[in-house]
């Protein structure tokens, strides 16, 4: 009964920018390639009807855009250092602005794990508070990982040179085309200088160009370092003086230079802009004011910007390249290019880089900052103890009596909901045939389960097997499968599959949480194994070591209490309401056939039943199988 204001808080980037969006209206010809048209169409109905500037909600519009729109939308927010703020002539429509002043006018401000790490000591974007709630609280690990991993990658680089320069059929767009057309205006500069600043923007522009060629060779030569079917390699500083990287010094050295060479021209020009406020020609001071007609400020403020951005992408790719911090892992992945135009889809490389132990920063930067924090999710705890999380997100670090812990029951009677199944019947996940014994399996169970079934894969090379050895029995039976990978989003299979009663879903990684489909539609998860993270993991394999350096055992005090809360997650997609039931089959025998197993079970909501025929488990399961009368519970 408190009444109470509330707002949803999201990054810039996540905001259209209407400078940028009049820019490209105004320079339609310059801006737009042809495929672009009919996207950005769609972007000014969209913004004349929308009362947020919300770029999730252009996302939806221009669904069917495909890459067009993609580059579109990435060209509609404003970075900070690119922002004019009160200066901005489009200050009082500012669609970020009025996202940030209902924020500070609110009592609770919503949103996600990424952006509280992105607010700054000085609290750029929340209004001051004291307190704090995160919900998946189990995610904070990884979430604060993601956001403080350093990635030099093709997009980035592609990003970066298409905000300062893009070549277009009516000559260019980008940072440096607008510096040039505002040097054709009132430029508040002598000719003299105006001729050189346009001869410097030249240089820049070829000097970009150099970046883009020599990132090309170095993504390339990259993709050569890792061994044949690896999809990452970790490596250390040790490590670059191997035959493996030898090829890749010289590719990197040209890199470097290039950017350099870039970074050196554009701090040229915003040099001799800058100096332009102190004209030398008396009879130009007037015009030589520290701000400068509003498109010189801005052109200017907005190649500074890009200019930033290639300065800290220079950094970046010292540090990824160098791999000698000691408290990050380092790590190259190789990935298949889009086809050329001759049919060919060469590897590329990329690196990345991620601290091992977050626990630290959390607590220093977050934890100790506010009067009182709450962390809840439904997977808090591994084996009934909070232990594991505390130590992984640094709650242990806290001063004693700071931490209370309260382990809430369920409002969902497991019991009487659901079935947890092992069928002993399948060979151990790791025997070659086990891949085939479950796609043989599936259909029989399906045909009892009447469709209505979620199966979760650790491996996506697993889950295509499976799908294309069940598809001919599933068509048979009349049950649709639907395949993550199969070109719809996860949020567009999730819809399908929650209208088609009848059908059966596959997926990996992004199935496993988040997914809730209530009643008939899902009334089966099958886990096709224990969710252990895989070893040849950056992440995991240096988080291990980690664990073993500091005298620990990385098997039970890390990887199995991952996977314990992994599991959790997965065994959850079930029971979404009070009224559904089911059966829930962990597809994989070391839950009972091993020591370790007794932490998956013991962390399971309702008692295990191991099935040693596909007969017992049909009987067992066949009452959690059918529709319950609808409960009075709200």
């Amino acid at each position: 009964d408190i009444p109470f204001r509330a707002a949803l808080a999201k990054g810039r980037m996540n905001y259209v920018c209407l400078r940028h969006l009049n820019r490209i209206l105004e320079r339609r010809e310059a801006e737009l390639a042809d495929q672009e048209a009919v996207p950005f169409a769609k972007v000014l109905a969209w913004i004349a009807a929308t009362p947020t500037g919300d770029l999730d909600e252009l996302d939806r519009v221009c669904a069917d855009g495909g890459a067009p729109a993609v580059s579109l939308r990435s060209r509609l927010p404003c970075p900070s250092d690119e922002c004019g703020g009160r200066r901005c002539r489009f200050a009082s429509r500012c669609l970020l602005q009025r996202a940030r002043a209902l924020a500070l006018d609110a009592d609770v401000v919503i949103a996600n794990h990424s952006l509280v790490f992105a607010d700054g000591p000085d609290g750029s974007i929340f209004p001051k508070h004291a307190q704090l709630v995160f919900d998946e609280a189990h995610n904070l690990e990884e979430s604060a990982t993601r956001h403080f991993t350093v990635e030099i990658t093709p997009l980035r680089i592609t990003l970066a040179l298409r905000r300062l320069w893009r070549t277009t059929k009516a000559g260019g767009t980008g940072a440096l085309a607008d510096f040039r057309l505002a040097l054709q205006s009132s430029p508040p500069v002598s000719s003299t200088l105006a001729d050189a600043l346009f001869e410097r923007v030249n240089e820049a522009v070829f000097a970009a160009d150099k970046v883009r060629s020599a990132a090309d060779e170095y993504f390339r030569a990259l993709a050569d370092v890792a061994p044949r079917g690896f999809e990452s390699v970790r490596y250390r500083a040790a490590d670059l003086s191997a035959p493996a990287w030898t090829a890749v010094r010289p590719r990197l050295d040209d890199l470097s230079n290039a950017l350099e060479s870039l970074s050196s021209r554009l701090s040229r020009i915003l040099g001799d802009s800058a100096d332009a406020s102190d004209a030398q020609d008396d009879a130009l001071a007037p015009l030589a004011t520290l701000t400068g007609p509003p498109v010189w400020d801005e052109a200017v403020r907005t190649l500074s910007s890009s200019a930033s951005g290639i300065q800290e992408l220079r950094g970046d790719l010292a540090f990824v390249a160098a791999g000698d911090d000691p408290d990050s892992v380092f790590w190259l992945s190789v990935a298949q290019t889009r086809p050329d135009r001759f049919g060919h889809t060469p590897p590329i490389g990329f690196l990345q880089a991620a601290p091992i132990d977050i626990s630290r920063k959390l607590a220093e930067t977050v934890f100790a900052n506010r009067l009182s924090i709450v962390l809840c999710s439904a997977t808090l705890s591994v084996n009934n103890s909070f232990d594991f999380l505390s130590r992984r997100i640094g709650l242990d670090r806290l001063e004693p009596g700071r931490l209370l812990t309260c382990r809430a029951a369920s409002p969902f009677h497991y019991d009487s909901q659901c079935r947890i199944g092992v069928p002993l019947f399948l060979p151990d996940p790791n025997d070659e045939s086990y891949t085939r014994a479950l796609a043989d399996f599936l259909p029989r169970l399906f045909r009892h389960t009447r469709g209505r079934a979620l199966v979760l894969f650790t491996s996506y090379r697993m889950m295509v097997d499976a799908a294309r050895l069940v598809r001919p029995a599933l068509d048979t039976l009349g049950i649709p499968l639907l395949v993550q990978g199969s070109g719809l989003s996860r949020d567009r299979l999730t819809r399908i599959f929650r209208r088609d009663v009848a059908s059966v879903l596959f997926g990996t990684d992004s199935f496993w949480e988040g997914v809730d489909v209530m009643g008939e539609s899902l009334s089966c998860v099958v886990v096709a194994r224990l969710p252990f993270a895989s070893l040849g993991d950056p992440l995991t394999g240096a988080r291990s070591d980690r664990v073993e350096e500091e005298g620990g055992n990385a098997f039970f005090e890390y990887q199995v209490p991952s996977a314990v809360i992994r599991l959790r997650q997965g065994v959850g997609r079930l029971i979404r309401h009070r009224d559904d039931r089911g059966i829930v089959l962990i597809a994989d025998r070391r839950i009972v056939s091993k020591g370790y197993g007794r932490q998956f079970i013991n962390s399971l909501p309702c008692a295990a039943v191991a099935y040693k025929s596909e007969e017992d488990l049909f009987a067992d399961a066949e009452p959690f199988l059918r529709p319950a009368a609808p409960s009075s519970a709200p």
